[in-house]
């Protein structure tokens, strides 16, 4: 925990000195054990805007631990990695879906 925060406030110090707000949001995302450390640096830092992605953080396999994984994020993440998102009307109907929720 304490290699990542170390890390973290190395990025976050090159940030300040290319010119970033010191007060910007902070978006951590972490994968496994990675997801669980993430985690606890923001318990150490409870000042901090912040927010998390937590991926795995179960230790679970992605197609048992995320919800519609093979429906949704696989078909997304394929895309996003072709630059050509969004293609397919599965593809547009999710971020339509994520719009959505994110204005509610």
């Amino acid at each position: 925990c304490d290699a990542v925060e170390a890390s973290y406030d190395a990025a976050r110090a090159e940030a300040i000195t290319l010119g970033y707000d010191s007060n910007l949001d902070v978006i951590s995302v972490g994968h496994s054990c990675g997801a669980l450390l993430q985690a606890l640096v923001a318990t150490r830092r409870p000042r901090e805007r912040r927010r998390l992605a937590l991926v795995s953080y179960n230790n679970k396999p992605a197609t048992d631990a995320i919800p519609l994984f093979e429906q949704v994020v696989a078909p997304l993440a394929n895309e996003a990695a072709a630059e050509t998102l969004p293609t397919t009307p599965l593809a547009r109907q999710a971020l339509q879906a994520l719009r959505q929720g994110a204005e509610e």
